[in-house]
């Protein structure tokens, strides 16, 4: 089994989430080898000390985030592959396990993902203040990621979220109220948990979408132009909250349709779009369809963790339009410099488009 789905299994087993087709499958990997169940207690162990009950980390990203990190920061370990344990180590656990794995190789492996999981992850998790219309001193739970980071979380009504990079989602530890009342800054796919009697509302950015069970889509950065709402199946009512505005409208969305709302401007009459496309991030992908370039660029910089420089400042305004199912840098900057016919360079994690 390719090293990739072991960690997906190993994911999914120390966040409670295996299912019994995949349980077998670990159970399978680890009677291969003594070592692998080594490594698993390993992960488990540290796991235990950074686990929250809400809180699941994507363990695979976290893993590549992190030998990306240590790789600009001690670029020797990675030249002198002849000579490095670490490196070789890297190279051991990017190739299929097997009964010729080395304990101690095993052992640094599991060590470094729990430090990237640690490192990278559990310290996003923070208690703050949130000022409220209702009550100015509700205490609220705020999940923030960075560039390059992606999270999820389950409310305490069994409310799932997947939160996109460079974004923070603020919700209440437990619902009390006669309303679910939830803060988002910037982008997240919400699964939320039917109850007739408590409506669920998302605030960001003088929007509000009020939903009773449904999955849709929000993706509202503050420097972004307007927010945007896409249902993938359900009905939401969107709603512009913003003060001064010449009238109170509404819209109400379902399946298939999605709304944007400008600053200062009520909801637009709904569309039809292909939700798979408006989704694809949620699972690694990237999708632009007559993009503007600078959000392109931003976009990037966001699920990448890196700066981009665009020189001509008349390619920020060319529409672009691609789609990738597994969005990989390198690839998405090879497809950019074919269809807009531009040279780019690239120093580390700054891109510099000539």
């Amino acid at each position: 089994m390719a090293n990739r789905e072991i960690w997906k299994l190993i994911k999914y087993h120390v966040t409670g989430t295996i299912r019994p087709h995949e349980r077998l499958l670990l159970d399978r990997w680890m009677n291969q080898h003594p070592d692998n169940r080594k490594l698993l207690a390993e992960v488990e162990e540290g796991w235990a000390r950074v686990r929250d009950k809400s809180f699941e980390v994507d363990v695979e990203q976290a893993w590549l985030l992190f030998l990306k990190k240590r790789e600009q920061q001690q670029p020797d370990l990675f030249q002198h592959k002849r000579r490095s344990p670490l490196y070789r180590a890297f190279r051991k656990i990017n190739r299929p396990f097997s009964s010729g794995s080395y304990p101690y190789l095993l052992r640094i492996a599991a060590i470094l993902l729990v430090g990237a999981l640690i490192g990278l992850f559990a310290h996003r998790f923070s208690i703050h203040m949130v000022p409220d219309s209702h009550d100015p001193q509700l205490l609220m739970e705020e999940l923030v990621t960075n560039n390059g980071e992606k999270a999820r979380v389950t409310f305490s009504d069994g409310t799932q979220v997947t939160l996109n990079a460079a974004s923070s989602l603020s919700f209440p530890r437990e619902f009390r109220d006669t309303k679910r009342i939830v803060y988002l800054e910037g982008e997240a796919y919400f699964k939320v948990e039917s109850n007739h009697d408590l409506p669920f509302i998302v605030r960001t950015e003088g929007v509000d979408i009020e939903v009773l069970g449904t999955e849709f889509n929000v993706r509202g950065w503050e420097q972004d132009p307007e927010v945007s709402v896409v249902v993938r199946e359900g009905k939401v009512s969107v709603e512009a909250t913003q003060p001064d505005l010449p009238i109170n409208k509404s819209v109400i969305l379902t399946g298939g349709l999605q709304t944007s709302v400008s600053r200062g401007e009520v909801p637009r009459e709904p569309w039809e779009v292909d939700i798979k496309n408006k989704l694809v991030w949620v699972n690694g992908g990237l999708h632009f369809e007559n993009t503007p370039f600078r959000t392109v660029v931003k976009d990037l910089e966001r699920r990448f963790n890196v700066q981009i420089d665009v020189r001509d400042d008349s390619l920020l305004d060319l529409l672009f339009t691609s789609t990738f199912q597994y969005a990989q840098l390198e690839e998405i900057l090879a497809v950019i410099a074919g269809a807009m016919e531009i040279d780019y360079r690239q120093e580390d994690s700054v891109i510099t488009f000539l």
